[in-house]
């Protein structure tokens, strides 16, 4: 369960990042940068998902 809470902690780190960089910041919102963080956020919780079908 620890392994799992930690990918999913790093799923909502980085939506949390791009959620409020888009609400503060939007001028500055690097699309590709959000992009990127949220295919890893993707990859986290598929990740999550999978050892908790297991």
């Amino acid at each position: 369960m620890k392994e799992i809470k930690r990918h999913l902690w790093w799923v909502c780190r980085h939506l949390q990042w791009v959620c409020e960089k888009a609400q503060t910041e939007p001028e500055t919102l690097d699309r590709q940068q959000a992009l990127k963080l949220l295919a890893e956020a993707e990859q986290e919780f598929e990740f999550a998902r999978k050892l908790l079908e297991q």
